[in-house]
């Protein structure tokens, strides 16, 4: 049976949620359809971050399905991060976290177009610098004098910082960078295209850190956000270091994903 939409007097009538209709036919069952059509609002944009959500009441009103089923749909939507509780106010969209999937080599631009987000870079800095023994150490080198790309930038998603990032790549292997091109151009593309660096692999370590004040301002989050420090190695086919990238991603708009499997070669946990 159809469940159709009570046309009852409310102030979330205009909502774009009662659009749609769920059906005790659909074998998908109902806290599912309801989670379907609110995403599907969501993705369209007739629901912004920031909008008020119905409440469970009027949903269980509107769709004549019970309490626990609306219940179930918006646990299982503030678990993805798609809305938020306010305590007294009800719940609300959230702006959506850029997700990361931690087993694949990762373009931040392709990964926030696939999220439908629109990726931008800010360049703090960025200048040719010699390396200092750590940085020798990470690309194997031992003669003074090692030249690197420095770049220290932020990164955008919709025209918000989500990632402070500090990158290092040998100026031998690619002396075709500036500014403006790291602000107009993907890092990765220019590496790829002009400098025929095509990435294999990688390894990347994770630790949870508070923003500094300098951070948070750079940001645009209050001083104390937790985040995460991410370290990262990238290795050519013939295991030549291409670059090594220190970030700070904001824990409150992206969160990473690890799939996980019995094979062996998988992203592991290391404990400390």
């Amino acid at each position: 049976m159809m469940r159709k939409v009570d046309t009852g007097d409310s102030c979330l009538e205009n909502n774009p949620i009662f659009q749609y209709n769920v059906s005790e036919e659909d074998e998908t069952p109902l806290y599912s359809q309801l989670i379907l059509i609110i995403k599907r609002c969501i993705f369209s944009g007739e629901l912004k971050p920031g909008d008020r959500m119905p409440s469970e009441s009027e949903l269980c009103s509107r769709y004549g399905i019970s309490r626990s089923t609306a219940r179930q749909a918006f646990g299982a939507l503030e678990k993805e991060g798609f809305v938020y509780r306010r305590r007294g106010l009800g719940s609300f969209v959230a702006n959506p976290k850029l997700r990361k999937n931690v087993s694949s080599l990762y373009s931040f631009s392709a990964q926030a177009r696939m999220e439908g987000m629109e990726p931008s870079s800010r360049i703090i800095h960025y200048e040719v610098i010699e390396a200092d023994p750590r940085l020798m150490e990470i690309f194997r080198i031992t003669d003074s004098g090692f030249m690197v790309n420095y770049i220290y930038r932020i990164r955008e998603a919709d025209g918000v910082p989500l990632i402070l990032e500090k990158t290092y790549i040998p100026y031998k292997i690619c002396s075709v960078l500036n500014s403006y091109r790291l602000e107009h151009e993907s890092l990765y593309n220019i590496l790829n295209k002009e400098c025929g660096i095509m990435p294999h692999h990688g390894v990347e370590s994770y630790e949870v850190v508070q923003v500094s004040k300098q951070e948070s301002d750079l940001l645009n989050c209050h001083a104390g956000t937790l985040a995460f420090a991410v370290e990262r190695i990238g290795y050519l086919e013939n295991n030549e270091v291409y670059e090594f990238t220190q970030s700070i991603v904001r824990g409150d708009r992206c969160k990473f994903e690890v799939p996980l499997s019995n094979d062996a070669e998988k992203p592991y946990r290391r404990l400390k």
